[in-house]
């Protein structure tokens, strides 16, 4: 049996633009080795942007988040990343699970 909760959480998102039609994609999360599409993506959809710069949203939303007993942060995210593949640009980021040690405490 493994202690889980000292393991390392690690949740990778990703968006891809179009470049030639400017078309952005729906924001992707890695489940396993597939990339699979964000569930209720309903609050990171705006009426001037639409789906575009979900991403940024989603990071915002995630690096805000707080336990709800110790009010301390619980993911640590990475900045938005960009790489140029053919006709798309693909922005990415990764958040990894904050671990709150007390060792030291006897």
């Amino acid at each position: 049996m493994t202690n889980q909760v000292n393991q390392q959480q690690l949740v990778e998102f990703r968006q891809s633009l179009n470049t030639y039609t400017k078309q952005w994609c729906s924001p992707k999360k890695k489940v396993g080795n597939k990339w699979v599409l964000v569930k209720n993506i309903n609050y990171l959809v705006t009426g001037k942007d639409g789906i575009g710069f979900a991403l940024w949203r989603l990071r915002e939303t995630m690096s805000k988040l707080k336990c709800t007993t110790h009010n301390q942060l619980v993911w640590r995210c990475t900045k938005v990343g960009k790489t140029k593949r053919g006709v798309y640009d693909i922005y990415s980021f990764k958040c990894t699970r904050i671990n709150h040690s007390i060792s030291g405490v006897m």
